[in-house]
Order: C-alpha cells, then sequence, then structure tokens
C-alpha cells in the first residue's frame, strides 16, 4: 500500500496534482452538486491511503471553478467532513479563486486505522482510480482486528472510561451467563475488552459506540450518539399527519430505551384512551409483544445511520415500529416467516438487553411474536423490509377488527 497522502497546503501543490491527473489519491469533479458523489469519494480516500479531491477541475487538467457561493460550499463541506460519516474526517479545506469562479479541494488522510468509516451506511474504498465498494478481500483488510458486525468496533474518540458507569457494568457482569464465574469484579478491564466495550489501539484506550449505549453514564451526549434514540408519537387517527396527540424522545442506554417508550405506551393508552373498549396497555397489546419488538429494533437497527432514531407510532387502529437499515447481512422476509434468524448486528446490545430481562434466545422473538398476537386478538404482525428508505417495519394491529371497530 502507497503511503498516506500528505495534506496539501498550498495552491502549488494543488495545481501541480492536478497537472499530474488522477489516481488512486486524487478525484476531480465539475461542481459541487452531487452530494453523494463527494461523500463517497472522501470515504474512499480516508478507508484507503488518503488523497485529495479537488472540485472544479477536470480530468484532463483543465481548470474551471464552480460558480456556487464560495461561502455555502465551504459551510456543506465543514458540515459534510464532521457528522455525514461514522467518523469525523480530519481533512484540510482550501479554495482558490480563478476568474469568476471559485476552485475547493478537500484534502483527507487516511484513517485505516480506525477499522473502516462508512458514508450513507456502506464502506468505499480507492480501487484503480475509482471509488468503489471494497470487495470481501479488501473488506477483511480494511476492518483489521475489528468486526464486520454492525457497530461494535466504532470508537467514540471523545468517550473516555470515566464515561462508563462502573456500577451498570457490575450489574450487568453479575448477571450475564458469559462472566457469572468471574471470581472478582473489581478490574473492569479486560471484561470490557471481552465485550467489545473498549478497544486498546495504539496504547490509548477507546470506548466503542456500543459499549457507551451499553454501559454510559449520558449515552446521547456525543455528536456520534444524539439521534440514536427512540422517537415516540401517537396520532390521533389512522394516518402520519398534523394530530399528534402526545410525542416524546426516549434517550438512554439500551435497556433504558425500551423500558422509557413503553412507560411512553402506556401513559399514551391510559390518556388518549385509543379504543372505548380499551382502557389499559393490557388491553391494546399483550404486555410482551411491544416489549419484545422494541428490543429487536434496539438490536438490529443499523448503527452506522446516525440522523434517524427508532420511531415507535401509535395510530389509532395499529403500532408501527420503524428501524434505520433494512435487515442485516444475509437475513430475508422469507427467513422470518420460516421462524427468525439467529444472528444479530450488535452483539453487546443483544446481550445488554438480554440481562435486563427484555430479550431471550435468538431467533425466536418474531415465533414468540406471532403467536401472542394470535393468541391475543386473531391478527398477524407484518414485517417490511423497506429497501428504497433504508428501513425496517413491525406493524401490529390494535386489538381485533370486531372489538375494535
Amino acid at each position: 500500500m502507497p503511503p498516506a497522502a500528505a495534506l496539501p497546503a498550498t495552491w502549488n501543490e494543488v495545481e501541480r496534482r492536478i497537472q499530474a491527473g488522477r489516481d488512486d489519491q486524487t478525484e476531480f469533479m465539475l461542481s459541487a452538486c452531487d452530494p453523494s458523489v463527494i461523500g463517497r469519494t472522501i470515504c474512499g480516500f480516508a478507508n484507503s491511503a488518503g488523497g485529495l479531491l479537488v472540485l472544479g477541475a477536470s480530468e484532463s487538467g483543465e481548470i474551471l471553478g464552480i460558480e456556487e457561493d464560495p461561502a455555502e460550499v465551504g459551510a456543506w463541506l465543514d458540515d459534510l467532513l464532521d457528522t455525514g460519516f461514522t467518523e469525523m474526517i480530519p481533512g484540510e479545506r482550501g479554495r482558490r479563486r480563478c476568474a469568476d469562479r471559485w476552485v475547493h479541494w478537500i484534502a483527507t488522510p487516511g484513517l485505516r486505522a480506525l477499522g473502516g468509516i462508512r458514508f450513507e451506511g456502506r464502506f468505499w474504498i480507492r480501487l484503480n482510480g475509482t471509488t468503489v465498494e471494497p470487495p470481501y478481500y479488501a473488506l477483511r483488510e480494511l476492518m483489521g482486528p475489528f468486526p464486520h458486525a454492525g457497530m461494535d468496533g466504532c470508537l467514540i474518540r471523545d468517550a473516555h472510561l470515566d464515561d462508563l458507569d462502573p456500577e451498570v457494568v457490575r450489574s450487568f457482569l453479575r448477571r450475564s451467563r458469559r462472566f457469572s464465574r468471574l471470581e472478582t469484579l473489581s478490574n473492569l478491564e479486560r471484561p470490557l475488552e471481552v465485550l467489545r466495550a473498549t478497544w486498546l489501539l495504539d496504547g490509548r484506550c477507546f470506548v466503542s459506540l456500543s459499549g457507551l449505549l451499553a454501559f454510559g453514564r449520558s449515552p446521547q451526549s456525543f455528536r456520534q450518539t444524539r439521534d440514536l434514540t427512540i422517537r415516540c408519537t401517537a396520532y390521533g387517527g389512522s394516518e402520519r399527519d398534523w394530530d399528534v396527540r402526545l410525542s416524546s424522545e426516549v434517550e438512554g442506554r439500551f435497556d433504558q430505551q425500551v423500558h422509557g417508550a413503553l412507560r411512553w405506551f402506556r401513559r399514551v393508552v391510559a390518556m388518549i384512551r385509543l379504543r372505548d373498549e380499551c382502557g389499559n396497555a393490557d388491553s391494546i397489546l399483550p404486555p410482551t409483544v411491544l416489549c419484545e419488538v422494541l428490543s429487536n429494533a434496539v438490536a438490529h437497527r443499523d448503527y452506522s445511520i446516525r440522523d434517524r432514531s427508532i420511531r415507535l407510532e401509535v395510530f389509532e387502529d395499529r403500532v408501527e415500529v420503524t428501524s434505520p437499515g433494512v435487515l442485516p447481512d444475509t437475513a430475508t422476509l422469507a427467513a422470518l416467516e420460516d421462524g427468525g434468524w439467529q444472528r444479530v448486528r450488535n452483539l453487546v446490545a443483544f446481550e445488554a438487553l438480554g440481562v435486563a430481562g427484555m430479550t431471550f434466545d435468538r431467533g425466536l422473538g418474531v415465533g414468540r411474536i406471532r403467536r401472542a398476537m394470535r393468541t391475543f386478538n386473531g391478527t398477524t404482525p407484518r414485517f417490511e423490509n423497506d429497501i428504497a428508505n433504508g428501513e425496517f417495519r413491525v406493524t401490529l394491529r390494535l386489538c381485533g377488527e370486531d372489538i375494535c371497530r
């Protein structure tokens, strides 16, 4: 692998790279009109050896510039580098006026040591002078010591061990099957490492995203985690419209989010009286079903999607729980219909919810939900893998039609 590209600080260096032409570490675009292409290119550089993206230059070496307002383009690029990826990209930006237009450049360092960075939920690399999704062998190399399992290897670089609650960790260890024989709980470093809650990298201890959400004192206090919540909304009718009766956003650790969303649901039933005949939460849905659905949403959501929360929406005739991200890996709706899917996107989330008594053996949740709903009101839950919107949704009917019409 070539060494990481130096970050060019002067226009002379940028101009030299333009004349040298496109390669694995240099890319040109004639406009800033396609944010996705720009984001993929920067992500590809970060996951490779670094590189330079020039806006306003052609592959033939012609410097044309772009017409867009330079301040607006600069602000947009800064926001993209700060919040557009699963990790902040410490790139350097520059610009130069050419006649009545502007040339912008973004120099991105190689960040492979972080175990892979994603843009729009996907990995990108530079290969043969273009930006592509990595083939399997390249993905294995990119991930290095990190697991290719959703979010376990994603590090919150601003988080430290002090941001984890040791009492929450000890409670988890005492109740966990994996650590039930641990002789002492005084030293938490090794268990946290085994759980992938922390990572030792270049002599420093980093907290992972899953560790923060499982054991953190205030998990949503970091830029990367502020939207990793459950947004709850109750509507007055059967449509998603302006008639909102009650709304809330539930923060906290994995188990706290599920507990909080269930408390909110009970409050909705008590305050709004969704049906005259149904006056409490247990008469709307079986007591364990919503807990199972929410726990699966938390354990299986795609945490590389940072700008969307899990949604719990209550209508007059149904409850919908929507998770960011489609079904993980090789899971299909057919597999769910045939009795579930035993892999989990994030093992720490699954274990934390299991210790809290919110979910049980893998692959059995869908069957339990189906049986409980058929026994309760004769309905069948609907599962939707919404690929177009990048979401997975579970819909539960509230009472049978002959009861709650």
